[in-house]
């Protein structure tokens, strides 16, 4: 029997030797003399472990082991410097969205201007539409203005598919590890919590119809002037219905809010004489149920800015306004057949089945629809413009904005609408709506600091 029958046995000193002297380059040299490696092979002593590592491959710049090579531990050095470069880069890049989403209100609030005048030329034909004759014709073009908007986002779509698929070939192509690694990633992860679409556009559609139709319903049983200062009372409705909901508002948007509440009423009172504005400010004290019904619309108005700054987020703009408009349109109809019922019963034809009776019984309730086809036209803008993009360049502005500030910057709509009016129509506004439209310049401008 050999007393040392291999080589074995002196492999197993440099192990023993380095718990003793960890910090010895002696310990190094002797593993090196005692391994049956290459000098240019060894790696560099490490003094926890002598165990060999093997190669690392590359790909696209970036390190991989080989397979079946033990882990490596990276300790990443992270300066003061570098994180104050990532937090000003992501400070940045929030304050650009927040910047974009206030363009895309304003000019929303562009489009609701025109609105504005758009429905006084209609009005002005010869023969107009009633008011849920007009709601129903807007929201069924609006249905038929998402078509294109939709075959444009789909072929969109399949272009960026295309793309993608084709970068995802290279990858594989390069290699299945930083493929895999990389689809894995890109994968969408669809948030918890979120209630089916139908739902939220339902709720949207709901409190947008309350908004007007309990403001016309409204106007039934109070006067203009008085209608005129309690809508305005959305503007203050709102912060306080996000405050509710544990939202913090910020004082500047307080401020902004009430400037701009003070610029409307400068702009509804102007034109009117001191003693009907003594008598509609004296008598705001005592409500009856139309004033009811104008404060519910405003409600309605500013509940609806508010939900839709929070579901922004949660569903694509273009398939929650078009299924809110879909709702909404529906909402309408029930509007004019309650409207064609009334007639109706009033010409005392309810009960006759004659359609030429029928035909001359509903003529009231757009007499002018083949006038002139300048209507038509009115019509399809107002359906387009104000309609069916307003509504998705709000949705996306109010994603990267609060419902507070949201709401300050679309009161530009009534500064927009006297431009539109002395660029269109040839008026020109008084002093006090002047000083209005300044106020709510200047509050959009505190609200968006």
């Amino acid at each position: 029997m050999m007393l040392f029958p291999s080589r074995a046995w002196w492999s197993l000193l440099p192990p023993l030797l380095t718990t003793t002297m960890r910090h010895s380059s002696a310990a190094h040299a002797f593993a090196l003399a005692s391994s049956d490696r290459p000098p240019t092979a060894a790696i560099p002593f490490r003094h926890h472990s002598l165990r060999r590592r093997r190669p690392a491959a590359t790909i696209d710049g970036r390190c991989f082991l080989a397979r079946g090579a033990p882990p490596r531990r990276h300790r990443r050095s992270t300066s003061t410097s570098s994180l104050y470069a990532v937090g000003r880069a992501g400070d940045d890049d929030g304050e650009s969205k927040k910047t974009r989403g206030r363009a895309l209100l304003l000019l929303v609030s562009l489009l609701y201007g025109t609105l504005n005048v758009t429905l006084r030329g209609i009005y002005a034909t010869e023969g107009p539409p009633v008011a849920s004759v007009l709601s129903l014709v807007r929201q069924c073009l609006s249905l038929v203005a998402f078509v294109p908007i939709f075959l444009a986002s789909s072929s969109s779509g399949t272009a960026t598919t295309t793309t993608s698929t084709a970068s995802s070939s290279e990858e594989e192509e390069d290699g299945s590890e930083v493929g895999s690694a990389g689809d894995a990633a890109q994968e969408k992860v669809e948030p918890r919590g979120v209630r089916p679409m139908w739902m939220s556009a339902l709720e949207l559609a709901f409190w947008n119809f309350g908004a007007q139709g309990l403001v016309s319903a409204g106007l039934l049983i109070s006067s203009a002037a008085r209608a005129s200062f309690l809508t305005q009372t959305s503007v203050v409705m709102t912060p306080l219905i996000s405050a509710l909901a544990g939202e913090r508002i910020h004082p500047s948007v307080w401020g902004g809010c009430g400037l701009a509440l003070f610029g409307l009423f400068l702009i509804s009172t102007s034109g009117m004489t001191a003693t009907a504005m003594s008598t509609a400010t004296s008598s705001l004290t005592l409500f009856n149920q139309g004033d009811v019904m104008i404060l519910l619309g405003a409600l309605s108005w500013s509940t609806y800015i508010f939900r839709t700054s929070r579901l922004a987020g949660s569903y694509p703009e273009l398939d929650l306004q078009f299924a809110k408009t879909a709702l909404l349109a529906g909402m309408y109809g029930a509007w004019f057949a309650i409207d064609v019922a009334s007639t109706l019963a009033a010409a005392n034809v309810a009960s006759s089945l004659a359609f030429d009776k029928w035909a001359e019984a509903l003529t009231p309730l757009w007499s002018g629809w083949n006038s002139s086809p300048l209507v038509w036209s009115l019509l399809l803008y107002s359906a387009v413009g104000p309609g069916a993009v307003a509504d998705l360049l709000q949705q996306r502005g109010q994603r990267e904005t609060s419902a507070s500030e949201s709401n300050v910057i679309l009161c530009m709509e009534s500064v927009f609408a006297a431009v539109c009016a002395y660029a269109f129509l040839g008026e020109v506004s008084s002093s006090r709506e002047i000083a209005g439209g300044a106020l709510i310049v200047i509050a959009a401008i505190l609200a968006s600091r």
